[in-house]
């Protein structure tokens, strides 16, 4: 299913994942400040990725960069190792870019994809509705 940023998709009940643009500046600032980075929010540079992205069952064959390591993992193994049971890591949510590259696990991990840099200029964000307290669009997030 498509991700966008005119509405949340709701995967299951009780998980809405939403998609933002926001300056690369407000993005450093989200990740220095708020709890839940990579888990319950993820960021990455607008630029690098290959749009659009879409919401797919983390099936068996998929593999994960994990942000912070090095290698890929099987999206399988994260789950278990973040004890999601074995009978809802098929159904789990995983976000992808068009080219089929695995960039977050809502609530579980981010992927080391597409990372802010010191010259990024755009941000996309990716976050679950449980991840702020207030709307997201309280955040300074561009049109």
């Amino acid at each position: 299913r498509s991700l966008t940023e005119a509405q949340f998709l709701t995967w299951s009940p009780g998980l809405r994942i939403g998609m933002a643009s926001l300056s690369a500046a407000a993005a450093r600032t989200l990740l220095a400040s708020a709890s839940g980075p990579g888990t319950l929010f993820a960021i990455f540079d607008a630029d690098a990725l290959v749009l659009p992205l879409s919401v797919h069952g983390a099936d068996s064959g998929r593999r994960l960069v994990p942000y912070g390591m090095e290698g890929q993992r099987k999206v399988r193994d994260v789950l278990a190792e973040a004890g999601v049971p074995r009978s809802e890591r098929a159904a789990f949510p995983l976000v992808l870019d068009a080219e089929g590259t695995s960039l977050w696990l809502p609530g579980v991990r981010s992927s080391a994809c597409a990372p802010l840099t010191a010259g990024s200029e755009r941000a996309l964000m990716l976050y679950t509705a449980a991840a702020f307290g207030y709307d997201p669009a309280a955040l300074e997030m561009d049109s």
